[in-house]
């Protein structure tokens, strides 16, 4: 098993009450880091994993990345509650189904809150980790997990990692 002492480690996980986020989340913990647990609709998971490891004094963060200001809200509501943040973990993401021959108005609405969600609020939390650790003179780490969509769910519709290649070719300009 791997060891990676993380005890002096505050690491925000987002999207992190459910998948593979809640797993990256529960290793950290068990690493000893204190991890704020973002999530959107699933409290009770989320719940669950602090008390898991109460010894990490990890909390649950609740936000919305469909809402523009939610971001802004949360990093604010971080830095008040931690302090700081050593690393992030930019997981939380949408698959939104709609057929690809569906009218232009309704597919351009979903579009815009999967970008919002996917691209626009990891954008923003890794902007502001990278100010804040810039002014503190920290060296600091991200991690954007790009998820996949399997052959069922992408057909006839747009996959869910293509508003995150955005985000991955607007971070490498």
């Amino acid at each position: 098993m791997i060891q990676i002492d993380l005890s002096q480690q505050h690491i925000l996980v987002t999207g992190a009450s459910d998948g593979i986020g809640r797993e990256i989340a529960l290793f950290l913990m068990e690493m000893g880091a204190k991890v704020a647990i973002h999530y959107h609709k699933n409290k009770a998971s989320a719940e669950e994993m602090v008390g898991m490891y109460p010894e990490t004094d990890s909390q649950i963060f609740k936000a919305d990345f469909a809402d523009p200001s939610a971001p802004v809200e949360l990093w604010n509501t971080l830095i008040k509650e931690f302090k700081r943040i050593d690393a992030i973990v930019l997981n939380a993401g949408v698959f939104m189904k709609q057929p690809a021959d569906g009218a232009l108005q309704d597919w351009f609405g979903i579009w815009k809150k999967t970008m919002s969600i996917n691209l626009d609020a990891a954008g923003m939390l890794q902007n502001w980790a990278s100010i804040i650790l810039n002014q503190i003179k920290a060296e600091g780490s991200s991690i954007l997990r790009a998820g996949l969509c399997s052959e069922e769910k992408r057909k006839n519709t747009w996959p869910m990692p293509l508003p995150r290649a955005g985000w991955c070719l607007w971070e490498e300009v």
